[in-house]
């Protein structure tokens, strides 16, 4: 893709340009959305296609977004560093010592708010939701005293009928789990639901074990806990839909060339 520039280096000059911008900036840094729109102002007219002039967001772009072009600049030059949560949107482009300090106290602090979540793994706990993919169905959630600590969310552990995204910001109740991969909100109810559009049965069997609504307990023991309930009593399709007993057909077949399908069907 950055073949096609008239300039040799697109991203050399980028580089160039987000040094000095940092450079005037508090702490040395800024929110890489932010950064890209002045990089937009600072480069106008450096940067061409044919002769054409355009925008640095198109060579951020072109290298696979801002999560790579960021890659690309501290391969380039290590003194650029990454202070944030892409999943959550909230990430700063940092450069020189001030940032690399940032970078430090950010991984202490999420180290210390995860052994802090630890020790509430099965408990419910309140928090917010802080990122959410409506195409997909799942988010991350932060817990109150420990929002540095990523929570994955799925639409599937929504206690609400019907409810398949949660905006972000919302305020949130749920259980904590723990898994290979990391913390897991279940059992998520989100503040404001209108009364009655949490399902009652599903809500008490959601609150006794860890499953997901989709997939059956492994086992109907927790060594956590008490006895998981294996389904949810749903009376047998008979009971609920009772059969009526159809009439007996009376049909006359006045065709004489249909009375051989007359007589199978009597």
């Amino acid at each position: 893709g950055l073949a096609t520039w008239d300039q040799p280096d697109p991203l050399a000059i980028l580089a160039a340009a987000a040094r000095d911008i940092l450079a005037t900036r508090r702490g040395g840094a800024m929110a890489v959305r932010g950064l890209v729109d002045e990089l937009n102002r600072r480069t106008s007219g450096q940067l061409t296609k044919r002769g054409e002039p355009q925008p640095a967001s198109l060579v951020v772009k072109e290298v696979g977004g801002a999560k790579a072009w960021t890659a690309r600049l501290r391969e380039g030059d290590p003194a650029f560093g990454i202070d944030g949560d892409w999943d959550a949107g909230d990430v700063r482009l940092t450069y020189g010592n001030a940032g690399r300090g940032a970078n430090e106290s950010s991984a202490m602090d999420v180290a210390g708010d995860a052994a802090a979540l630890t020790d509430r793994v099965g408990e419910t706990v309140r928090g917010t939701c802080v990122f959410w993919d409506r195409r997909r169905g799942f988010g991350k959630l932060v817990a109150d005293g420990a929002p540095r600590a990523k929570i994955f969310a799925h639409c599937r552990d929504l206690l609400a009928r019907d409810q398949k995204n949660v905006p972000r910001g919302a305020r949130v109740r749920f259980r904590l789990s723990q898994t290979d991969q990391g913390f897991q909100a279940l059992a998520i109810v989100v503040d404001g639901v209108a009364p009655g559009a949490v399902d009652g049965d599903l809500a008490r069997a959601f609150d006794a074990t860890s499953v997901r609504c989709d997939e059956p307990p492994a086992s109907t023991t927790d060594a956590a806990g008490p006895a998981r309930p294996t389904a949810l009593a749903v009376p047998p399709l008979e009971e609920r839909h009772p059969r009526t007993p159809l009439p007996a057909a009376t049909a006359e077949v006045r065709d004489d060339d249909n009375a051989s399908f007359a007589n199978a069907v009597r």
